[in-house]
């Protein structure tokens, strides 16, 4: 059994008239109880962080075993593998910081990895830094997720000339965390007449959970998206 002990010590120092030490005034604590509420906080966030992702590996199993084994059904699959294991990436990045939250920047650059060219001149990033917390990193790490993938298998990461640039703000006026995906040099892009699973996942995930909004503009020359969230302290948090 772990055993804590421990004294925390905070003073100062008085000095005289002429600059020379006079007393010391401070006082001690002991901290042994908050050292132990801090070690058992930090063994349960590691045993949950064990847990969900031996809960996401199951239900990667289970979709495995459940999708009908043909040609219609395999991409159904794969898409669905992707999302689970976009959502497991995001949270092992935020278990890696004790759920405090996770960087924008560093979500965009765990989706685009397998996408960005070796001297990185087709995804470019422009943006303060903001660190989002747990539940809006999970959500707007999916929607990065959905907008990488359409842009690999059809947009203008499917080209060698293609090209995709993000750029994010915080609005303080409004209270708004803007982010602007826009792609070029791919093919031309048409508007589709259905949405497909995809779309109505950027679009509804962002709006009801995280009460934002997405806006997408299929031009011809790329798709346009751009995703606004409220910037409130319980939703983000920027430093």
């Amino acid at each position: 059994m772990a055993r804590y002990g421990g004294w925390e010590a905070f003073g100062k120092v008085v000095l005289d008239g002429e600059g020379e030490p006079q007393k010391l005034a401070g006082v001690c604590m002991d901290i042994t109880e908050r050292q132990q509420a801090e070690a058992e906080r930090d063994l349960l966030v590691a045993e949950l962080s064990h847990r969900v992702k031996n809960t996401l590996a199951t239900v990667v199993s289970i979709a495995q075993q459940s999708f009908p084994k043909d040609g219609a059904m395999d991409t159904v699959r794969q898409s669905f593998n992707d999302r689970i294991r976009a959502l497991a990436q995001t949270h092992g990045r935020l278990a890696e910081a004790s759920w405090m939250g996770v960087s924008l920047q560093t979500i965009l650059l765990d989706e685009l990895a397998p996408y960005r060219r070796q001297d990185k001149a087709n995804v470019r990033f422009s943006g303060p830094p903001v660190t989002l917390n747990p539940k809006v990193a999970l959500i707007v790490g999916l929607a990065i997720h959905e907008l990488a993938t359409n842009a690999a298998k059809y947009g203008s990461l499917s080209t060698k000339r293609g090209t995709v640039d993000v750029r994010w703000q915080t609005r303080p006026a409004d209270r708004i965390l803007k982010v602007s995906w826009t792609e070029a040099g791919g093919p031309m892009v048409t508007s589709p007449k259905t949405s497909g699973f995809g779309r109505m996942l950027l679009e509804r995930a962002i709006a009801f959970d995280l009460n934002g909004e997405v806006k997408l503009e299929f031009a011809p020359a790329g798709l346009e998206c751009e995703i606004l969230v409220p910037l409130e302290s319980d939703t983000l948090t920027t430093i």
